[in-house]
């Protein structure tokens, strides 16, 4: 089965309005944007996917003397000129720079942007690179007057828009909401959707999802985890594997049950390391900086993103 990639230039009517929302939001458009359609040709037949089940790469070509320190992220362009994430990474072919975008769609409507971050707030912190390499991609907000506030805790619903905006996966059309206390009003009601239909976050037993509530750091490694699956598909971990890499800090014992084996995959994978060399601390809050170091390695180590 051999690879299909048709490449055409956008309408000049959303080409405008692409330029026009990156004004308006603060970023630049590096490329006109571009329709990619991936299809998939044998025996005479093409067939075409809107979902993959794999990232598959795009590449888009960067402008000639196009300073690479001015590049943040390729975006997919929404019909209305808006834009969302999609995990890039630069790359030079035959002398020529290109980004490569990697997607789970078929299909769609793609850019490059120059969106640069240096919040206030993080000048100092141990999260500056990430907070800001994170942020410029769009994929978290600031807590206004240009502070990130790094060391809040994070919630459910927070913690969600983060890991799909990450991932690339957000998109406008969001499938059912299936928890019973996420209205339609919701800021996080897409997000929420869309983590769930990937199995990345789940539910309470009772069929609520409690969007409000702060998320402990095994809840994020878990959900980190099962992002982590959606990409690379690892081999699950023997009880003496997860026993080992979980030896490695002195309150393993503290981890839940039910969290051990995707900790224990996440401490092998090098996205988790632990507060200090030493200690998990499992059942304590997750700050805001936290999730966004937990991205940024889960990005890097997976090659979805510049290291």
């Amino acid at each position: 089965m051999a690879e299909v990639i048709n490449i055409t230039r956008s309408s000049d009517d959303l080409i405008k309005q692409a330029k026009s929302k990156a004004e308006a939001e603060g970023y630049k458009l590096l490329v006109n944007p571009v329709d990619l359609d991936l299809a998939f040709s044998q025996g005479g037949k093409t067939v075409r996917s809107e979902q993959l089940n794999r990232y598959a790469a795009k590449y888009i070509a960067l402008p000639e003397g196009i300073d690479l320190n001015r590049i943040t992220t390729g975006v997919i362009v929404n019909s209305d000129g808006s834009v969302y994430h999609v995990p890039t990474v630069v790359t030079k072919v035959n002398n020529r720079y290109y980004a490569l975008i990697n997607d789970l769609r078929s299909h769609g409507t793609y850019s490059v942007i120059w969106n640069p971050q240096d919040f206030d707030d993080v000048k100092n912190h141990w999260g500056k690179a990430d907070v800001n390499n994170i942020a410029a991609r769009l994929d978290l907000a600031g807590s206004g007057d240009n502070k990130f506030s790094p060391d809040r805790n994070v919630t459910r619903s927070e913690f969600s828009e983060i890991v799909v905006m990450g991932l690339g996966i957000m998109r406008q059309n969001a499938p059912r909401n299936v928890f019973s206390d996420v209205p339609d009003s919701a800021w996080y009601r897409n997000t929420v959707a869309i983590a769930n239909e990937f199995d990345i976050v789940r539910g309470y037993d009772d069929g609520h999802f409690y969007g409000n509530q702060q998320i402990t750091r095994e809840q994020g490694i878990a959900i980190i985890a099962r992002a982590y699956h959606l990409i690379a598909n690892p081999a699950s971990l023997s009880e003496d594997e997860m026993n080992t890499w979980l030896a490695k800090y002195e309150d393993a014992a503290s981890v839940s049950s039910w969290a051990k084996a995707d900790v224990a995959q996440m401490i092998k994978a090098g996205i988790v390391q632990g507060q200090g060399p030493q200690f998990l601390n499992p059942q304590s809050n997750m700050t805001r900086a936290e999730v966004t170091a937990l991205i940024a390695r889960l990005l890097k180590t997976t090659n979805l993103i510049d290291k």
